[in-house]
């Protein structure tokens, strides 16, 4: 099936609320040249996908899927991954500003040596995801779950509502892992 035939059939089952048309969903392909304008990101199921490199700007990534794709090096200003999945996709490099994370998950993503500049992670749900040697700049994290993820030398310029966090449990240097109020106090620390 031809990339416009796919977009034309998702965008009707977008505005039809899916009684006619078709999902979008892309197994193994390479998003380099291929026009990613909405909505063929939202509500979109893709696995395995590349997209290293390209660069999102105002995009809505609504309720979409994606699962072991590859954004190395990718820039995402603008963006709303609200009820995203994220799941076991490789972010490293990446650099997300003025991004919002609302309601979305993530299970065992890497966010390596990312930037994160004034991002809301309000509700955003990570899971044993690894955020070594990332940059929080003026990140928001009410309500924010953050389970067994490794935030190894991360970096936090004034983070907001790190007191109301859902859940943390974080893991530093030789595997210690902190929890709670003790997570809580070495974000503080670090700011």
């Amino acid at each position: 099936m031809e990339f416009q035939d796919i977009y034309r059939k998702h965008k009707q089952w977008i505005d039809t609320a899916g009684k006619s048309g078709e999902r979008a969903s892309f197994d193994e392909a390479d998003m380099h040249g291929i026009t990613l304008d909405p909505p063929i990101l939202e509500q979109g199921y893709f696995a395995e996908c590349d997209f290293n490199s390209i660069h999102f700007s105002n995009v809505d990534f609504y309720q979409s899927e994606f699962y072991s794709c590859s954004f190395k090096q990718a820039v995402f200003e603008n963006c709303d991954f609200r009820k995203t999945t994220l799941d076991y996709s490789d972010f490293t490099e990446a650099i997300f500003i003025n991004c919002k994370f609302a309601r979305a998950d993530s299970y065992q993503a890497i966010f390596f040596e990312c930037t994160f500049k004034e991002c809301s992670f309000v509700g955003f749900n990570l899971m044993e995801a690894d955020m070594r040697k990332s940059i929080f700049d003026h990140v928001d994290f009410d309500w924010a779950y953050i389970d067994k993820t490794n935030m190894e030398k991360a970096v936090f310029y004034s983070p907001t509502n790190i007191n109301k966090m859902n859940h943390i449990s974080i893991i530093l240097e030789d595997e210690l892992i902190l929890t709670g109020s003790d997570a809580v106090n070495w974000i503080t620390w670090q700011s």
